[in-house]
């Protein structure tokens, strides 16, 4: 597993609550040193007219998809529907989906990860933590990349339509979708654990749509991403607290049986295939080690306001060059972690003033192999203006937190 960069995604929107919030929805997409040209359409849906982005060198621009929004949104649950995306690139991209909402209360990013997204054999990921609103559901979405795809899902609760533990079968054609969504809205009762596998390449997108942020005083909010298969999960990974009123959550799950957990270098337990370990997080950073691979999700936030996503892991991945919009003038923080002598090479948006090596420490428990930052932007990032963060000697993680604490 390398960078998010790709010239081929497949992507699924999830449905999210009207009611509190679900547009503006967009695309963001951005290039590297070479133009692309950038082809977004609905294979399955004739209804979608196809739409061609030509995009200069080093360059960013957004897609408003709010117009078509009644035939992204992956609803209702438990139906075939037609609503996948195949974006194609002809040279290397970033591209990341956000549900950004007029309200600026319910927003979060889904980043897009090309290859690395697609695969056979996926476990679910989900929090158990929070509630969700009475009129909101966690769950999962699939869009099949190819057609006659023959798709097996055991959900670990009940889900629309069909009871836990009980496998079932549906198939899609190319850019079909379908969603599995928490019949229950406890966090208890969500579809961590859930495996899906299937005959043919396929991308899921998880979502857990306005979160309560009680714990934490108050306010609801959306999370989601794309997660990845088995395969491109890993067994060393690094979370870095945010800005929540309380500690952060991060939970493991296991892909194989007998795994042995560490965190900071404490064994925390033995975990079986699907099993889930939940680690509060206090500290600003977790070190987690494992003897097989396992998935990582972190839940963090600002405020009361919770987001989250699928973290990779920290051993042979990592970007040069990671483009992103800061998208209202709300608090805009970044997480940065990077492998050690590898702080001394940043610039942001061209310059290394605000991103020198003496904004980085050591990750503890690492034997000072790893550094991290956490930077405060709002002050000098733009808003609706591309940003850019390089490093031409070390392949980083950037994480962005970002958004209004309440």
């Amino acid at each position: 597993a390398s960078a998010q960069l790709d010239t081929l995604f497949w992507f699924v929107a999830p449905e999210v609550a009207q009611s509190h919030g679900d547009r503006p929805i967009v695309f963001r997409f951005a290039t590297l040193a070479t133009p692309a040209t950038i082809t977004i359409s609905q294979p399955a849906n004739p209804g979608f007219p196809p739409q061609i982005i030509n995009l200069g060198a080093n360059a960013a621009q957004t897609l408003d998809l709010t117009p078509w929004i009644d035939i992204i949104e992956n609803k209702p649950a438990n139906s075939v529907l037609n609503y996948g995306f195949k974006i194609k690139a002809t040279a290397p991209i970033m591209a990341y989906y956000e549900v950004v909402t007029s309200c600026n209360c319910n927003p979060d990013i889904f980043a897009l990860k090309g290859k690395n997204a697609l695969g056979t054999n996926f476990i679910i990921s989900a929090q158990t933590f929070l509630t969700n609103a009475n009129y909101a559901r966690s769950g999962f979405d699939i869009v099949a990349t190819q057609s006659n795809t023959s798709i097996t899902i055991v959900p670990s609760n009940d889900i629309v339509g069909h009871p836990a533990g009980i496998p079932f079968t549906i198939v899609l054609n190319q850019g079909e979708t379908f969603s599995a969504e928490a019949s229950n809205i406890a966090g208890n009762l969500h579809l961590s654990g859930s495996t899906v596998i299937a005959n043919k390449p396929i991308a899921i997108t998880i979502k857990d749509d306005s979160m309560s942020g009680a714990p934490y005083g108050g306010c609801a909010d959306l999370m989601g991403d794309q997660t990845i298969p088995v395969p491109v999960t890993g067994k060393e990974y690094v979370t870095l607290k945010g800005y929540l009123n309380g500690p952060d959550k991060v939970y493991v799950v296991a892909t194989q049986n007998n795994t042995q957990l560490t965190i900071d270098g404490v064994n925390v337990g033995t975990l079986n295939a699907t099993n889930l370990y939940v680690h509060t997080q206090s500290n600003p950073t977790a070190y987690i080690q494992a003897d097989k691979p396992v998935y990582v999700l972190h839940t963090t936030g600002f405020g009361c306001e919770v987001g989250g996503a699928i973290v990779p892991p920290v051993v042979c991945t990592g970007s040069n060059t990671v483009a992103f919009v800061r998208s209202t003038n709300e608090f805009f923080a970044m997480n940065i972690l990077v492998p050690a002598g590898g702080e001394n090479s940043f610039t942001l948006n061209g310059s290394p003033a605000n991103v020198g090596p003496g904004i980085f420490q050591p990750v503890p428990g690492t034997n000072n192999n790893w550094m991290y930052a956490q930077l405060d932007g709002s002050g000098f990032i733009g808003v609706q203006a591309a940003s850019r963060l390089e490093n031409p000697s070390a392949k980083f993680h950037l994480g962005v937190i970002h958004g209004g604490a309440n």
